[in-house]
């Protein structure tokens, strides 16, 4: 089974004790995304304290080109944990959830994270059961 990438969807989080002109920029930069493309949204966080929400949408060849490098710079260590458990990661749809180390980007790296985080959902126009799914999108790694 071939995977074609229809979007992906990226979002971060940027809270008041960050810089966020500086944050925004350093995850555009390495992730390869246009300043221009994300919009955001303010909220507050538990306690009341300023929480940006900045997303942008990319749609068929900038998300196939936007995988095409995610996949590339993606730590090594990091790729063989989604070989391993690649299956923790797609929903029934068939969509890949991801999320990025939002910190380690400041280094220029791209990895894996569990706390503050650039979220990544990428959608696939390919269907087929979960089993084929999985090796599919495992073979990327």
């Amino acid at each position: 089974m071939e995977l074609r990438f229809t979007s992906v969807h990226i979002k971060v989080h940027i809270h008041g004790t960050e810089d966020a002109e500086k944050t925004l920029g350093v995850v555009s930069k390495v992730l390869k995304i246009p300043l221009d493309l994300f919009s955001h949204t303010k909220t507050e966080g538990h306690f009341g304290n300023p929480i940006l929400i900045y997303s942008a949408n990319l749609a068929k060849d900038s998300a196939e080109a936007f995988v095409a490098n995610m996949l590339s710079e993606l730590y090594p260590l990091d790729k063989s944990t989604l070989r391993e458990e690649i299956w923790k990661h797609i929903d029934d749809r068939g969509d890949l959830h991801l999320r990025l180390g939002k910190q380690n980007m400041f280094s220029g790296r791209i990895t894996l994270g569990a706390l503050d985080v650039v979220w990544i959902k990428i959608k696939s126009h390919s269907r087929g059961s979960r089993e084929e799914l999985v090796s599919a999108y495992r073979s990327l790694f």
